[in-house]
């Protein structure tokens, strides 16, 4: 990652390494819904929002170099789930999604939830072809996930916490050698 990125963590092991944990139980948990015949847009109707955010989150995650595997494989599910969807298959999702908001009881999780809608609706209008339509199209079979390697390099990289009560997480006991490890880019700041 740049050095100059206003967002640049000085620890990238351990930005590869979650990048890696998301990437490998996202794919290990669409690996399950496959399996089970569980992946599909009629049982979870906000699907494609679903795989878009991923495909997204991992494109965004590519953009300060940290490779990521899961986006495309999320395009190309996306693209086998939707990929004959017509314009009223289309206005039925968004209706389906707007339906969806009536069953959630908070008032400003259902204003959010319509609002990203909306977004989705005008964005998916303005873009003409939809994001999983566009560029190249991997193999969408999930062969391994990676989970397991994924997970321990996680845990290899990141730091020691306190293993005991909450009582343990209580910074103003923690000395400054204590709080280094946690700290970004390891500075002495007071936390």
């Amino acid at each position: 990652m740049p050095s100059d990125h206003p967002l640049a963590c000085c620890d990238e092991e351990i930005t590869n390494a979650t990048n890696d944990l998301y990437g490998a139980l996202l794919l290990e948990i669409l690996k399950s819904l496959e399996g089970s015949n569980s992946l599909s847009p009629g049982i979870f109707p906000n699907l494609e929002n679903v795989l878009h955010s991923a495909y997204t989150f991992g494109e965004n995650m590519e953009s300060f170099h940290h490779k990521s595997n899961h986006p495309a494989i999320c395009k190309a599910k996306a693209r086998t789930l939707f990929k004959d969807t017509t314009t009223t298959d289309q206005t039925l999702y968004e209706a389906r999604l707007r339906g969806y908001t009536e069953s959630i009881e908070d008032a400003e999780e259902k204003k959010e939830f319509l609002v990203s809608v909306e977004k989705h609706v005008k964005k998916t209008k303005a873009a003409g072809d939809v994001w999983y339509m566009k560029g190249r199209i991997v193999e969408h079979e999930i062969k391994t996930s990676d989970l397991e390697k994924a997970w321990n390099r996680c845990r290899q990289d990141a730091p020691i916490v306190p293993s005991g009560s909450w009582k343990d997480w209580d910074l103003t006991k923690w000395t400054m050698e204590d709080k280094k490890r946690f700290s970004f880019c390891s500075r002495d700041d007071d936390i």
